[in-house]
């Protein structure tokens, strides 16, 4: 098999490399057919018009194979922009968060280690101390748990808006692998044609020879 082909390649360069699995169905295959170019080409289409809202299919398909990869390289950028915008936002957010929080969690702190101290020491209203240790360590049971709720819900949020920038990167890995495993695969192909052309000539110089 060719894929085989490709992985004993790779080996006898001493490289990491596999050959990929192409997942196109046969139905991507006719209708990569149909419109006369290849499968990977069909999938760089496609993918052209995911990180491009206004090219079609049809526009994609009268694109160069530079074209395509080079706009599908521009929308990589964009958005590795627009990721490092988030993780800025994201940072932002959270500073705001550690300064809304921190500085009353350290005095409420203060004010719980000074009431264990005056209670240590204390000869009357211990009572009236008490009640009042129990309420800021109340606060600040509650100040951390707001806290972490926020700084979880900031995550989320986080997350949630990276996701689709990060499907995009995989997309596009997969369609540059895609495409490499094609040329791959097209040249050992060709190394194999000329092979053959060869011992062909070969066998046939030999038999005028002998004749």
């Amino acid at each position: 098999m060719v894929k085989n082909a490709i992985n004993n390649a790779f080996m006898n360069r001493a490289m990491m490399g596999k050959a990929i699995d192409k997942a196109f169905s046969e139905e991507f295959l006719e209708e990569a057919e149909s419109y006369g170019v290849t499968a990977s080409f069909l999938f760089l289409a496609y993918n052209a018009t995911y990180v491009d809202d206004t090219l079609t299919l049809e526009d994609a398909l009268l694109l160069t194979q530079e074209e395509l990869v080079d706009l599908v390289k521009d929308a990589k950028d964009e958005a590795k922009n627009i990721a490092a915008t988030y993780k800025e936002a994201f940072l932002a957010e959270r500073q705001t968060i550690r300064d809304l929080y921190i500085p009353q969690r350290d005095q409420l702190q203060e004010d719980i280690a000074s009431l264990e101290a005056q209670l240590e020491t204390a000869t009357e209203d211990i009572e009236d101390l008490e009640a009042a240790l129990l309420l800021k360590q109340n606060e600040l049971d509650a100040l951390i748990s707001a806290y972490q709720t926020e700084m979880q819900a900031l995550r989320t949020k986080y997350y949630e808006e990276t996701e689709a920038i990060r499907e995009t990167y995989q997309e596009m890995k997969e369609q540059r692998q895609s495409l490499y495993a094609e040329k791959v695969q097209n040249w050992l192909e060709n190394k194999e044609s000329r092979q053959s052309q060869i011992l062909e000539a070969i066998k046939n110089y030999q038999k005028g020879k002998n004749d």
